[in-house]
């Protein structure tokens, strides 16, 4: 039952990572089309949101150690719990600083309509990311409670 569990956690938090990358790369691609502030702009979510990423795949493989860890009994365990449970938090505030700035910079008016449909659907994406992390983070710590 653990094992099925752990694969389920892994699953969402891969469609999490993968949806963080899909934002990346339409902001990154939005940069490339417009001029100074807003390109500067659009490239720091673009970087925000690919460093949001890393530290997810971080997240993920410390879960992945902190499961063994306890299975194995190990006293390094609750130091792990609580390294995943910080960066569980830093990756939140993470996800919460890349929306409000989204939110500022599709309120431009430079913008056609078609650029803030791509904005419209980074801001659907991001949410998303950031539930469906949150319901792996607990899904793995239910694993790892089995």
């Amino acid at each position: 039952m653990a094992a099925v569990t752990l694969i389920v956690a892994a699953i969402i938090l891969i469609i999490s990572l993968v949806m963080l990358g899909i934002a990346s790369g339409i902001t990154g691609g939005l940069s490339t089309q417009k001029m100074s502030p807003l390109k500067q702009q659009l490239l720091a979510v673009s970087a925000l949101t690919g460093f949001t990423g890393i530290l997810f795949i971080i997240l993920i493989i410390t879960g992945f150690i902190w499961n063994s860890a306890r299975k194995n009994g190990r006293k390094s365990a609750k130091g792990l719990g609580i390294f995943f449970l910080i960066l569980l938090i830093i990756i939140i505030l993470m996800y919460i600083v890349i929306l409000v700035i989204i939110l500022i910079i599709r309120n431009n008016s430079a913008f056609d309509n078609t650029q803030k449909g791509a904005l419209t659907t980074v801001l659907i994406l991001i949410p998303i990311s950031l539930v469906l992390m949150i319901i792996g983070a607990i899904v793995l710590r239910a694993a790892i409670k089995i």
